[in-house]
């Protein structure tokens, strides 16, 4: 790994506080933590393709492409990540399944909120996990585990239940690309996850960041 130069770190900083900032001052952050996690995950680490202003833009952005070129897969746009941090109220030693790794920040975001003691296990499809992985060793996350579709070796009795399955078959949220889990053949959705990609309006976002919702 290439370290960045010292310009470049400070500017990535300066930009992920203006960042949490803003989302703060809109009332999109509600909760200590989640600023604190905000400020300290290098968003721009998990975008590597991007500019640093784009990584640190309030938009989504964009890491996978259908063949018409549509986006169908995407760093979640951070307001409404935070709006579902907050709702899932992830708590220290906690462990937590995400189904949706797409580029590895929330997990990163998840890890930072339950801390040393608790782990967060993220599935994706195979190419999209190979980079989460690689972006979550290079952010220095240890307590994030990426798996592929086919390797869910997960127990789900030791995983924080945050959708709405029955008891019997607990399951956390999906996020959006997903139903109640990845498809049998491994790929992802792109009607769903088109959605996903798109930075919602004032009138949509409460609907796109349900209360059970995990982003990406």
């Amino acid at each position: 790994m290439t370290t960045p130069p010292a310009t470049d770190l400070d500017e990535a900083t300066a930009l992920r506080h203006q960042l949490a900032d803003e989302l703060t001052a809109a009332g999109h952050v509600g909760t200590s933590a989640v600023e604190a996690a905000l400020r300290t995950v290098p968003r721009h680490l998990f975008v590597p393709d991007a500019s640093l202003q784009d990584a640190y833009a309030n938009s989504p952005v964009s890491i996978k492409y259908d063949t018409d070129g549509t986006s169908i897969s995407c760093a979640s746009q951070p307001s409404i990540v935070a709006l579902m941090l907050d709702q899932l109220d992830a708590q220290p030693g906690e462990r937590i399944l995400e189904l949706g790794a797409g580029t590895g920040d929330n997990a990163a975001l998840l890890a930072h909120l339950v801390g040393d003691r608790g782990h967060v296990t993220t599935i994706d499809v195979d190419d999209l996990v190979e980079g989460a992985r690689t972006h979550l060793a290079t952010a220095g996350f240890t307590n994030v585990q990426a798996l592929t579709a086919t390797e869910r070796s997960v127990t789900p009795r030791a995983h924080r239940t945050t959708g709405s399955s029955p008891p019997s078959a607990p399951t956390a949220s999906p996020t959006p690309g997903w139903s109640n889990s990845p498809p049998a053949d491994g790929s992802s959705s792109p009607s769903a996850s088109r959605e996903a990609c798109r930075a919602p309006s004032p009138t949509n976002s409460a609907t796109a960041a349900g209360p059970a919702s995990a982003a990406r």
